[in-house]
């Protein structure tokens, strides 16, 4: 036996990831590690004795590529004998329309095409090939955005329906056995690209660290997550234990006992509030430290005080307490405004007059640094510029990454009255700034190759 094979049967067996007589679909991209999962648990089959499947996902981003790495599956699976099937979705049109990134797009629809499968198949478990060096990057990436146990925990070996076999194996481990074995491999080149956080950390940040700080730098990031998972599942009971003394359900939300929640240890206080934010929006996704920090903040606060969280949440300081509670937006309707020609002038009641201008780049002229002037480069605008106000699916282009707006409005503190009233001079779904506002987009930033300067200048009305 492969000692690869053996040594992921060992931990199988360990942990008892995957029970005897087990049908599993494995997740089959046509990588190096989906690859070797495939062809591990053919080496198991017998051992363990496995029924399997293979599930590929078409995602249409590569073309021709893609579909190339359709065919060699499925000719690799008709070689074994093993049932395969196959997803295609427009991927990139899935992201557009619900305004994600293309990453976040193709993962959701690839795990509910695994769960398709799974259920069609009548099996037992989906198979994924998640990495020890997934996890790593996975820790560091959660790391500088900001995370808490949760996030440091890495990626779960199980969840639900989903194993992950390969989670303590080096990718350089994968692609050895890949060669020992003579098994081809596809490459997907938009993994080498470094336009995502994600490629930039596998490409950049964990070889540096391996050859520079410590060669298993890896291996001791993953053993650093695997005891943030158990220190987090143990916060988690704490936290949930406390909240059946000091949280109730009101109308809209919930309410935490201000004198309760002072007495718990910071690390209890900032998992029972990330578990409240969650039970009063239905899910816990794009609930972040931010979030919880800002709710924390309340409690040492004056009554009457309030947060805008994700999900039309809010939390409100009362007497003795603070409310987590459903508000409804209350957004005026109000007109998109667009500007096809300049010099233009727009006045915005309560806020004051826009004025825009248009004219030659002169390079030694000084790039204004006032909130209440912008300077952008207009040739690098797709559309008819607009002043309107926010909608969903707006984000901006902070140094070189896609971001949402609400997430910026919040990082920066902008006031919720202020983020409503505000308009917003926006390029299609990307918003180039808020006049009066601190930030400006970087997509849109005067550079040495600026031909046309669009001055964007507020004239606030007299408070």
């Amino acid at each position: 036996m492969d000692e690869l094979i053996r040594k992921v049967y060992d931990h199988i067996r360990e942990t008892d990831l995957i029970p005897e007589g087990s049908y599993v679909a494995a997740g089959v991209s046509g990588g190096a590690d989906s690859m070797c999962l495939l062809y591990v648990l053919i080496g198991l089959q017998g051992l363990l004795h496995l029924r399997l499947a293979a599930v590929h996902v078409n995602h249409q981003v590569r073309g021709g590529e893609a579909l190339e790495d359709q065919r060699y599956v499925e000719q690799i699976c008709r070689d074994h004998d093993i049932p395969c099937r196959t997803f295609t979705g427009n991927v990139p049109e899935m992201a557009k329309e619900r305004h994600l990134t293309e990453e976040e797009a193709g993962r959701i629809f690839r795990y509910a095409c695994f769960e398709k499968a799974r259920r069609q198949l009548g099996a037992d478990l989906i198979a994924v090939a998640h990495n020890l060096d997934d996890v790593s990057e996975t820790v560091l990436l959660n790391l500088v955005r900001g995370s808490g146990l949760k996030g440091l925990s890495g990626i779960p070996e199980k969840r639900g329906a989903v194993v992950r076999p390969l989670l303590t194996v080096r990718r350089s481990e994968i692609e050895a056995f890949d060669r020992r074995c003579g098994i081809a491999w596809r490459t997907d080149r938009t993994n080498l690209e470094r336009d995502y956080a994600r490629n930039r950390i596998r490409l950049d940040v964990l070889p540096y660290l391996n050859r520079y700080v410590n060669s298993r730098a890896a291996e001791h990031i993953a053993k650093a997550a695997a005891v943030s998972a158990q220190a987090a599942a143990y916060v988690e009971r704490q936290a949930a234990q406390a909240a059946e003394k000091i949280v109730r359900e009101i109308p809209g939300g919930l309410e935490i006992d201000a004198d309760g929640f002072v007495q718990l240890d910071g690390a209890l206080q900032r998992e029972l509030l990330h578990q409240c934010i969650g039970r009063a929006a239905g899910r816990m996704k794009d609930i972040e430290a931010v979030h919880i920090e800002m709710t924390a903040g309340l409690f040492a606060g004056e009554t009457g005080r309030a947060v805008d969280l994700p999900y039309h949440l809010q939390a409100q300081r009362s007497y003795g307490c603070v409310r987590i509670v459903k508000v409804q937006e209350s957004r005026e309707e109000a007109a998109d405004i667009s500007v096809e020609t300049f010099p233009a002038a727009v006045c915005l009641p309560g806020i004051g007059t826009v004025r825009m201008r248009l004219f030659p780049y002169d390079k030694k002229a000084p790039v204004p640094q006032n909130m209440c002037t912008k300077w952008i480069d207009y040739d690098k605008m797709k559309h008819i510029l607009i002043l309107r106000k926010r909608r969903s699916g707006d984000y901006m282009m902070i140094a070189g990454h896609r971001k949402k707006l609400g997430r910026v409005l919040i990082d920066d503190r902008v006031p919720r009255n202020v983020r409503e009233r505000a308009y917003y001079a926006a390029d299609g779904d990307c918003i180039i700034c808020m006049p009066g506002g601190r930030r400006l987009s970087s997509s849109y930033m005067v550079t040495e190759e600026t031909q046309r300067i669009l001055e964007i200048r507020l004239e606030p009305d007299p408070s």
